[in-house]
């Protein structure tokens, strides 16, 4: 194995930088993430919050980066005074073409403006991200890698693009008008794509999570385990890890016209 031991010592044996380590390491008992839908009546009429449970030991809020106003991030700021927290801004890609195909209504620069905000307050901020897209090419893909290194992000939650039944995207499929990525040429792609990914990376997720009876394509989405183990097994085989080529893709022409 070549992985350099000071990594293999931080990462407990793994090939990248999973926040279930991250977890671990900080609470030193296993940790367990429930998404739950507010839908908060305003103002809270029982004057409860989840945080005074005493299994709650912390809290993930997940949102656009245009619905992040400095209210928001000012009250987000006062509770990670008190409690772990981390922010996810639902990127999803690093294009404005990608983010108008897929009629996200909003662009790259909200994004930015986004994360210069949030880390102006020292908030700990995880980016979705989409590997995929049809209108995107691999070199694109791979230059998002070096864009967010530069970005002072903290974490990543990786996809794969994925279709939903009932739908837009799912009528413009069934047309013909796009392919997904197979199980093989996902799993290539996000290995070049972490090899990228400076080691101090949180990875919160490889692949997406998909509920079968709801998903038109692909037919190996909604299998989350077997897909962990065979980018395992592939990382093992390709003897690499999370930021093997940290700082050695420099083409960044497809990020023209994006200021940093």
């Amino acid at each position: 194995m070549s992985l350099p031991p000071d990594l293999h010592e931080r990462w407990g044996g793994h090939r990248y930088n999973p926040i279930n380590r991250v977890f671990k390491q900080t609470f030193h008992a296993k940790v367990h993430k429930v998404s739950v839908r507010t839908n908060f009546t305003c103002p809270n009429r029982d004057g409860k919050e989840a945080l005074d449970h005493p299994d709650v030991v912390g809290l993930s809020v997940a949102t656009r980066p245009d619905c992040v106003p400095h209210e928001v991030l000012d009250l987000l700021a006062e509770l990670s005074q008190d409690t772990y927290l981390w922010l996810e801004l639902r990127l999803e890609s690093m294009y404005d073409k990608t983010l108008q195909w897929v009629n996200r209504g909003h662009g790259v620069r909200e994004f930015i403006d986004a994360v210069e905000r949030t880390k102006s307050r020292d908030l700990q901020l995880c980016v979705h991200l989409i590997l995929g897209f049809p209108t995107e090419s691999r070199e694109e893909i791979l230059a998002t890698a070096g864009i967010l290194n530069r970005m002072g992000i903290d974490g990543i939650k990786l996809h794969n693009l994925h279709v939903i039944k009932n739908t837009a995207l799912e009528k413009i499929y069934l047309q013909g008008h796009f392919e997904l990525l197979s199980k093989e040429d996902y799993i290539s792609l996000l290995i070049d794509f972490v090899e990228l990914l400076s080691p101090e990376f949180v990875i919160h997720r490889l692949t997406g999570e998909t509920y079968r009876a709801l998903t038109v394509a692909p037919d190996w989405s909604p299998n989350k385990i077997g897909m962990h183990n065979e980018i395992r097994r592939e990382l093992e085989r390709r003897d690499t890890w999370q930021g093997k080529f940290h700082g050695g893709f420099s083409s960044l022409s497809a990020m023209e016209g994006v200021s940093l």
